[in-house]
Order: structure tokens, then C-alpha cells, then sequence
């Protein structure tokens, strides 16, 4: 995650566990005392190894998600000496995770266990972006460093980015990177709030918002369920963002406002015409992340009934809602909360098998509008009977 970053391990084909389990943050490392809420820094050693722990620090890193994007997007398209450090994170977040369960699980033996692995991705990358590809150089260097059981320093990682930079990287782990927002809406499938229908998700982060609207549907024959993403975007207007820029609570609410507007205008575009199974009927939106509990974003639907109510076409009334359970999740360490910032890591814990189908906004075509017939050009005359 941008500011922290969240684990969830399950055990989908054993009987080792019966519940997906959060992995606990080291007590230092916690932000905003949430004990599952990782934060988002690296520390290198005055030996030059890397260290999730502060102790005998030379350097900080941070920033590590938005800074990687922005060398992706601004055309660095290769891994180099800038990416050690998030190698080193992701590294070390791994073997943190992998280490917790063993410790928790003693009786499974390294042999015993498959380990497959899903990360996230921000939402844009639909597509086979710079940034996505630069993505999965980086996480099989990941991978291929815990695999190898390689010292987490600067030389070594530095030495495997020289080594794979012009030869595929072969390991033995199973990867997947998936959307974070297909993550956030399998977790959502998997919470007490499921029903099929209609919902927004807003997800309000510290650097971006990510929002999708989709849609919970079951197939005739099976029953199983699918989804479908028809709208989705990610803005860089989180919290510190829009605080930092000194902008009012008022300013805020609007700017989120103008991602809900748009998040309704594109998904209305594709799913409907003529107000079909449209006017009238509400939507939830969920609001999960770190801001989803400040007045200037919950301000925001509000302003959005109030300005388009019955103005436009695509208007629906907003009605805010909360997850109060993510089926079976353990996170017995704050029960008396509500785990909402944990449903990308608690949906990427789904084997690719247990994924529900989804499609994207770029597989979904808008919806042709029903086309007015010339009554000169349909009329057949006596001439051509």
C-alpha cells in the first residue's frame, strides 16, 4: 500500500487452518496502532543489508508504491539500482509472512506446504501498462531472492538486477498480480454485505483513490457467482494529497464527488439506456481505507444526491453502507474494529480458482442505443414487390 501494507495468508486445500488469518505487524512498524496495518518503509543497515525494523538504520525509504509508479509511467521501464529498495520491502515482507506462519503452524514442515502467492496492483493497470510490466520484473526478482534464500542487502539485490536484466527469470513459485480493485471487490463478495446487485466501492488511501462500480451476479445453471467492473478509475487524491495541498474539507468532499459523478456517468454508459434498471433504484458505496472515516469524504455523498438528484440521466441515489465481517477472517487482534482496510489483502488470498470471473471496464463495451427507423428507407413500395 501506499502508506501501509497489508497480508493475508490462508490455507485453501488443507485443513490447517479453517480461517484466513492477517498477518500482525511488528509492534513498531504498526500504523495507527492497527497491529495488521504494515507500514510502507524500508531501513538499510550500516552493513548494508535491509531491515524491516529501524534498529541500526543509515537510511529510510518510503513512498516506495507511488515513487515505483511514477518512474514506470514517466517511461523507465527497466528495473534498476531506484527499484532496490522496494525489492527489499516486498522481500522482506514475504519472508516476514511465510516466517509468521510457520511459527503459528508448527506442524507443517516447509515440505508439507505449496506456497502461490498474489500481490496487488493499482487499477489502472487493466492494461499491459509500463508500469505492469516493470511489476512483474520486479516481482520475480522477489521471488527468485526468497527462493534462493539470498542476503537482502543492496549488493545483492543490485547484483540479481544486473544478472536477469537481459534473461527471463525462471522460479518455481505460482505468482498472480492481480487488480487491486478485482481484489477489493472478491474480499467485498466474501463479507456480510454480499447480495447480488449493484455497488460502489471507494477505496480512500493516503496518496490515491481507487473506485470501481460493479456488479454481483450468479450464473443460471451453477449458482456461482460472477462480477463485473464496469466503471473504475484511481486518482491521486488521498488524504495527504488533498491535505497537503491545503485544501479545505469543503474542496475535498467535492474532489471525491467529481469521482463518484464520473464512476455513475461511465457505468451508466455501459449498462444501461432509456433508464432501464436504472432510475429509482439506489446504490450502496462502501468507503474502506484509511479516510473512509473523515467528514470530508463522507460529506461527499451527500453533496452527490444533492447536486444531481434528478438532474441527470445517470443520477442514482448514494446510500452509504458499512462491512461489518469478512467471511471467516481472522483478526482476532482488533475485534472490536471493523478490518475494512484488510479486504484487498483479505480478496487477494482467494486462489486464482476461488476468484470469481470478472471482466473489466476496457472488456465492456457501451451499450448501442436502439436506433430510430427512416420511414423512407424501411418502406418497401410496389416497385420492389
Amino acid at each position: 500500500g501506499s502508506t501501509c501494507s497489508k497480508a493475508v495468508i490462508r490455507f485453501p486445500y488443507e485443513t490447517i487452518s479453517e480461517k484466513p488469518e492477517a498477518v500482525p505487524a511488528i509492534e513498531c512498524m504498526a500504523v495507527q496502532n492497527n497491529p495488521y496495518y504494515w507500514k510502507s518503509e524500508i531501513f538499510l543497515k550500516h552493513s548494508g543489508s535491509f531491515s524491516l525494523l529501524p534498529n541500526d538504520a543509515v537510511q529510510s525509504f518510503t513512498d516506495l508504491k507511488m515513487d515505483f509508479i511514477k518512474r514506470a509511467e514517466g517511461g523507465e521501464k527497466e528495473v534498476s539500482d531506484k527499484d532496490i529498495p522496494v525489492i527489499a520491502y516486498l522481500t522482506l515482507m514475504i519472508k516476514q509472512a511465510l516466517g509468521w506462519a510457520k511459527d503459528k503452524h508448527p506442524n507443517y514442515s516447509k515440505e508439507d506446504v505449496q506456497v502461490e502467492i498474489n500481490f496487488g496492483f493499482p487499477t489502472k493497470s487493466f492494461e499491459k501498462s509500463f508500469s505492469l510490466l516493470k511489476y512483474k520484473k520486479t516481482i520475480n526478482i522477489v521471488i527468485k531472492l526468497v527462493e534462493d534464500q539470498k542476503e537482502i542487502s543492496f549488493s545483492e539485490i543490485k547484483n540479481q538486477i544486473d544478472q536477469f536484466s537481459n534473461k527471463e527469470i525462471l522460479i518455481k513459485t505460482p505468482i498472480e498480480i492481480v487488480p487491486e480493485i478485482v481484489a477489493a471487490v472478491t474480499g467485498f463478495a466474501n463479507s456480510n454485505e454480499s447480495r447480488l446487485g449493484n455497488y460502489i466501492v471507494i477505496d480512500i488511501g493516503g496518496l490515491s483513490i481507487d473506485y470501481a462500480f460493479f456488479s454481483i451476479r450468479s450464473y443460471p445453471e451453477s449458482g456461482e457467482i460472477n462480477f463485473g467492473i464496469s466503471a473504475a478509475g484511481s486518482k491521486k487524491h488521498g488524504v495527504e494529497i488533498l491535505k497537503n495541498s491545503g485544501r479545505t474539507d469543503e474542496e475535498m468532499s467535492r474532489v471525491l464527488y467529481m469521482n463518484i459523478t464520473a464512476t455513475l456517468k461511465e457505468a451508466y454508459s455501459r449498462l444501461s439506456y432509456k433508464g432501464i434498471e436504472w432510475t429509482g433504484t439506489k446504490i450502496p458505496v462502501f468507503l474502506t481505507g484509511g479516510g473512509r472515516k473523515l467528514k470530508a469524504y463522507k460529506d461527499a455523498i451527500r453533496i452527490t444526491n444533492m447536486l444531481l438528484g434528478g438532474k441527470v440521466v445517470y443520477y442514482r441515489e448514494c446510500e452509504i453502507r458499512d462491512i461489518h465481517r469478512f467471511n471467516g477472517l481472522d483478526h482476532s487482534l482488533v475485534q472490536d474494529r471493523i478490518p475494512n482496510r484488510l479486504i484487498v489483502a483479505y480478496g487477494l488470498s482467494f486462489s486464482d480458482l476461488e476468484i470469481p470471473d470478472w471482466y473489466t471496464p476496457d472488456q465492456h463495451l457501451p451499450i448501442e442505443q436502439v436506433k430510430e427507423l427512416e420511414f423512407t428507407t424501411a418502406y418497401i413500395g410496389p416497385e420492389q414487390v
